[in-house]
């Protein structure tokens, strides 16, 4: 299983000079169809438009249901939910169980 982490990119991109966020359509994931990695690419970009509402990450994922999600997003394998945290400004979303890159 690839562990994905993601950082909000917008919040960073946001804040820096000169750079204009545009309310363009999402990039087209590149993950394979129905597989955890595409449902957290997903969920990555519904939790970016959150934070363009609302200045910050949700709380949990609970938060995005119903406005940008219809439920809560889980592994189409093991049917556990996503895992996902955040510390007011940040946050991480992975598959269930990933190991968490490195940097």
């Amino acid at each position: 299983m690839i562990a994905v982490e993601f950082t909000s990119l917008a919040i960073l991109s946001r804040h820096q000079p000169g750079v204009v966020a545009k309310n363009a359509a999402p990039p087209r994931s590149l993950f394979a169809p129905g597989t955890c990695n595409a449902i957290v690419f997903d969920t990555y970009w519904k939790v970016v438009h959150y934070i363009k509402d609302v200045d910050h990450p949700p709380a949990s994922l609970n938060d995005l249901v119903p406005k940008y999600l219809d439920k809560l997003p889980s592994d189409p394998v093991t049917g556990e939910p996503l895992e996902y945290s955040s510390d007011g400004s940040r946050f991480n979303l992975n598959c269930p169980g990933a190991r968490p890159a490195r940097r």
